[in-house]
């Protein structure tokens, strides 16, 4: 659990706040993240959790992964 987001959160929710981390998802295989047509489409339908799920990442590592982008960031 993180102060930023929570997995059960739909994804355009979250880039939303945080748009910087449409590339950090986009090199962990979230391609279609990177087209703004599918990622308005997609991206509020969808929770992190069954995102990462879809696309066999482990919802831990993601989860560190966008934390340490958005606290790099605010840097």
């Amino acid at each position: 659990m993180n102060s930023y987001f929570d997995l059960d959160e739909k994804v355009g929710a979250v880039l939303e706040r945080y748009s910087f981390l449409v590339d950090v998802m986009v090199n962990e295989g979230f391609v279609h993240l990177g087209n703004p047509d599918m990622r308005k489409a997609v991206a509020n339908r969808i929770s992190l959790r069954d995102a990462f799920k879809h696309h066999g990442k482990d919802e831990a590592t993601m989860e560190k992964l966008l934390v340490d982008a958005i606290e790099a960031n605010q840097k």
